[in-house]
C-alpha cells in the first residue's frame, strides 16, 4: 500500500496531566501522524526508563498511528521526566519534558489527599515548567507548552478542562521602576529603601508609587508566574495594562487598568472599586499569579498551602505586564524583597 512504502513523522508531543493514582500522579503523552507504527517511553532526567502505567497504539483511517503512553510519577522518584516517540525506520525522535512541582503529590495525611483530589482549583492549579526539544537531523527547537486535563467532573472544573499553562520566567524591567526601589543583578528581586536612587526620570518610571512592572508582555496566551513575599508586612501582586499611568499618586483599580491583590498587615484585600476583603487560612509566604487572557481571568494563588485566593474576571484589551510592589520601606518595617521564584 501507500503508507507501506513511506514513512511518517508524528506529531509534537502533548502530555496529558490526568488525575492522581496509586499515591502519584498519572501523566499521558499523546502523538499522532506515524508511519510505520512509532516507538514510545518515559525517561527521568537521568535517562533511566520509567515504567509504563498503560501504552495504547491506534490506526487511522488513513493508515497513521496515534500512540499514548502513560506513567505514574511519585514524590519520591524524579519528577523532572520526558516523553519520547520516535520513528523506528527514520530514527528521529521527538521529546517533551515536564516538571511538576512538589507540592501537587499527594501527602500521606489521607485527609490531605483528598483534599487535594476534591478541590477544583487544586486541579486548575497545576503548574509545569516544561520544554518541547524537537529532534530531527540532530535539530532542536524549544517549545514551551503543556496540556494540562483533568478527570474530576466538578461544575467548576468543567468549563476550564483544558488549560494550557505556559510559566514564566519572569524578570523585572529596571526602566520601569521607581527611584526608591532596588533590583538586584539578574531582576528578580526588589525591595524599597528610604534614599533616593538618582535614576533619570524618563515617561516609563513610576515616580510616586513603589512599582516596578515585569520585563514580559502579554497580549495573548495563559501564563502563570510565582512571586515569594515572605514575612512582608505589606505588599502589593498582580498585572497591569502597559499604558497605565506611571506619574503621581495611584488607584490601582481595574477601570484605571489594575488587577491585583495587596496584604496589610495580616489583611487580605482584592483592589477594587470597593476594596474586598477575602479571607486567608494559611498565610501566603509564595503567591502564585495565572493569566488567562482570552478567557478575561486573572487568578491568585496560596502556593504555601496550595489554595486559590482570589480572581478578577474583565474582558482585556491591549498589552498586560507582570505588576510588582513591595510597598514602602518607612524606617526598616518593611524591608524584606518581593523575589520572582522559579517554577
Amino acid at each position: 500500500s501507500l503508507f507501506h512504502s513511506s514513512v511518517g513523522l508524528g506529531s509534537a508531543p502533548d502530555i496529558l496531566v490526568e488525575a492522581h493514582q496509586d499515591g502519584g500522579i498519572r501523566v499521558a503523552c499523546q502523538s499522532s501522524g506515524w508511519y510505520p507504527q512509532p516507538k514510545g517511553l518515559w525517561r527521568d532526567h537521568q535517562g533511566h526508563l520509567l515504567p509504563l502505567a498503560s501504552e495504547n497504539i491506534s490506526q487511522a483511517a488513513n493508515g497513521l498511528f496515534q500512540t499514548e503512553i502513560a506513567t505514574v510519577l511519585t514524590e519520591e522518584s524524579n519528577q523532572k521526566v520526558s516523553c519520547h516517540v520516535w520513528n523506528p525506520r527514520l530514527a528521529q525522535e521527538k521529546e517533551l519534558a515536564i516538571f511538576i512541582a512538589e507540592l501537587f503529590f499527594p501527602r500521606a495525611n489521607p485527609w490531605k489527599v483528598a483534599l487535594a483530589v476534591i478541590l477544583p482549583l487544586l486541579a486548575v492549579l497545576l503548574p509545569l515548567a516544561s520544554y518541547c526539544f524537537w529532534r530531527q537531523h540532530g535539530v532542536k527547537g524549544e517549545v514551551r507548552n503543556v496540556h494540562f486535563f483533568s478527570k474530576h467532573k466538578n461544575k467548576e472544573l468543567t468549563k476550564s478542562k483544558k488549560r494550557w499553562w505556559h510559566t514564566l520566567d519572569v524578570t523585572l524591567d529596571p526602566d520601569t521602576a521607581n527611584p526608591y526601589l532596588i533590583l538586584s543583578a539578574d531582576w528578580k528581586h526588589v525591595v524599597h529603601r528610604d534614599e533616593n536612587q538618582g535614576l533619570p526620570d524618563t515617561l516609563e518610571r513610576f515616580d510616586k508609587m513603589a512599582i516596578v512592572l515585569g520585563t514580559e508582555r502579554f497580549l495573548t496566551g495563559r501564563h502563570y508566574w510565582e512571586v515569594e513575599v515572605g514575612h512582608k508586612k505589606v505588599w502589593t501582586l498582580g498585572v497591569c495594562r502597559e499604558t497605565v499611568r506611571r506619574k503621581g499618586h495611584l488607584v490601582f483599580i481595574p477601570p484605571n487598568g489594575f488587577w491585583t491583590i495587596c496584604h496589610l498587615d495580616g489583611r487580605y484585600t482584592a483592589n477594587t472599586s470597593n476594596p474586598l476583603p477575602f479571607p486567608v487560612s494559611t498565610r501566603p509566604s509564595r503567591v502564585g499569579i495565572f493569566l488567562d487572557y482570552e478567557a478575561g481571568e486573572v487568578l491568585f494563588y496560596n502556593v504555601t498551602d496550595r489554595f486559590h485566593l482570589f480572581t478578577f474576571t474583565n474582558t482585556f484589551s491591549g498589552t498586560l505586564r507582570p505588576y510588582f510592589n513591595p510597598e514602602y520601606n518607612i524606617g526598616g518595617t518593611n524591608m524584606d524583597p518581593l523575589i520572582i521564584c522559579p517554577v
